[in-house]
């Protein structure tokens, strides 16, 4: 399920933020004690059952298969960009979660409301949502890759403005590139970028030095 947003969220996310608001006003009026903290930790609990379920349904949806990284669809791929994003407004509103309840506890319970675990929890699925896009890419990728190794290029007579290999990795990654720059937030597409660039050019390289030379 997604909203209308320009980087869409699982509607789910914001309800449940919004089930922690209505239940932390309700506790605050009666009690800013071990009680309000007490829901403090059952909120971070839910949280990282939350997101450690979007974090195993990264991991089911990008399983390899045969021992190899597998491509995903571009349906797929949007359900992992949904994931990140999810991730990523889960992060900002439990700051602001967290901030709340701070101001609500009494001051001597303050410094035990603390979110680290919800944290590394999303954390730990934004990376696995990164490099499990990261590596359905490189997937696409691999077929055209090893094409130029299998090009005899000694034998090559047509003349065009690039070879058969480079429309092939065009289109790998206009595939994929488009319709994830348009969903995720300007950062994490940067990064997807950063980590498919580090591992396609050593590759490359690698390919270029086993291609034979023309004679």
């Amino acid at each position: 399920e997604e909203d209308d947003e320009e980087h869409p969220v699982l509607g789910s996310v914001s309800e449940v933020f919004l089930y922690f608001k209505r239940s932390l006003h309700q506790c605050s009026a009666v009690d800013t004690g071990e009680t309000l903290l007490h829901l403090a930790a059952a909120f971070q609990e839910a949280l990282v059952n939350y997101v450690e379920g979007l974090h195993k349904h990264v991991v089911e949806l990008s399983r390899p298969r045969g021992g190899t990284a597998r491509a995903l669809s571009q349906a797929e791929e949007r359900q992992v960009a949904l994931v990140v994003n999810t991730c990523d407004y889960a992060a900002d509103t439990m700051d602001q979660l967290e901030g709340t309840v701070r101001k609500a506890v009494d001051p001597a319970l303050v410094e035990q409301v603390a979110y680290s675990a919800a944290r590394d929890a999303v954390d730990s699925s934004i990376a696995a949502a990164q490099a499990a896009l990261a590596a359905s890419i490189l997937a696409k990728l691999e077929f055209a890759l090893n094409s130029l190794s299998k090009t005899k290029w000694a034998e090559v007579t047509a003349v065009g403005d690039q070879s058969s290999y480079v429309n092939s990795v065009q289109g790998a990654i206009q595939e994929s590139i488009p319709s994830l720059r348009a969903r995720l937030p300007r950062p994490f597409f940067a990064l997807l970028c950063d980590k498919v660039a580090a591992a396609v050019f050593p590759r490359f390289q690698a390919l270029l030095l086993k291609s034979r030379k023309i004679s």
